[in-house]
C-alpha cells in the first residue's frame, strides 16, 4: 500500500490551471485578445478537425467566428484574467449531428468561461479552475508595413517598419539603418492599427499644416 501511494504522488504534477497561472508572470507573453484564434481542444477533446475559430475586435469589444457549422457573434468583457462573453447569437444552418453536437458544446463552453490565461501562442479558458478549451493564434500572412516620411529644407527622415525590421533613413539616397523588431512590439503595433479605420481617412494633413475653418 505504501508503494502504491508513493507512485501516485510522484505521478501527480501541476494542473493545466497551475501551469498557465505561472505563465502569466512572463513579461514576454502578450496578454491581450485581438485577431483570430483556432480552437484546438474542448474539455480536453481534440477538435482541430472542425476548424472552429474565434475572432476578437479589441476596440469594439466584439467577438465572432465559426462554431463548426454556423457563424456566431456577440460581445465580451476582459479585465486582466477575467473574461466573460455576452449576447452570443449565431446563424441557423443545419449540419450533421456530429457538427451540431460539437457546435453546441463550444457555444455552451463560451457561456461558462470566466477565466482566461494567455500563452506564447494563444490562450486557455477556464471555469474557475476547470479547463474548458485551448486556442492558438492564427498567423495571417500579409504584407503589412508602416511608413513615415518627413522632409524640410536640409532635413529628411524616412522610417519603415515591417514584421521583421525597422529601417531609418536620414538621406534620400543614403544607406538605411536597419534593426530587427521584437515580435511583441510588432503585435502591439498591428493591434493599434486595427482600431483605425484607415480607408475613412481621405485627406491626412501634416501636423504643422494650417487648417482653414
Amino acid at each position: 500500500m505504501c508503494i502504491c501511494l508513493f507512485v501516485l504522488r510522484c505521478c501527480w504534477g501541476p494542473t493545466e490551471y497551475q501551469v498557465m497561472q505561472v505563465l502569466q508572470n512572463d513579461a514576454n507573453i502578450l496578454k491581450t485578445l485581438y485577431g483570430t484564434y483556432k480552437i484546438n481542444t474542448l474539455k480536453l477533446e481534440e477538435v482541430s478537425v472542425h476548424n472552429i475559430t474565434i475572432s476578437f475586435n479589441d476596440s469594439m469589444k466584439q467577438v465572432s467566428g465559426f462554431s463548426g457549422c454556423n457563424r456566431f457573434f456577440g460581445s465580451y468583457r476582459l479585465e486582466e484574467n477575467s473574461l466573460t462573453f455576452n449576447q452570443l447569437a449565431s446563424t441557423k444552418m443545419l449540419c450533421s449531428e456530429n457538427k451540431n453536437k460539437t457546435e453546441r458544446k463550444f457555444l455552451k463552453t463560451l457561456e461558462k468561461a470566466n477565466t482566461i490565461y494567455f500563452s506564447e501562442n494563444g490562450f486557455s479558458l477556464f471555469n474557475n479552475k476547470t479547463l474548458l478549451l485551448s486556442a492558438s493564434k492564427v498567423i495571417e500572412e500579409n504584407h503589412l508595413s508602416f511608413e513615415y516620411s518627413a522632409s524640410s529644407r536640409g532635413n529628411y527622415k524616412h522610417i519603415k517598419i515591417d514584421k521583421t525590421h525597422i529601417k531609418l533613413s536620414k538621406k534620400r539616397a543614403g544607406k538605411s539603418l536597419k534593426r530587427s523588431i521584437d515580435s511583441k512590439h510588432w503585435e502591439t503595433l498591428v493591434k493599434l492599427s486595427e482600431a483605425i479605420e484607415i480607408k475613412s481617412i481621405n485627406n491626412l494633413k501634416a501636423p504643422k499644416q494650417k487648417i482653414s475653418v
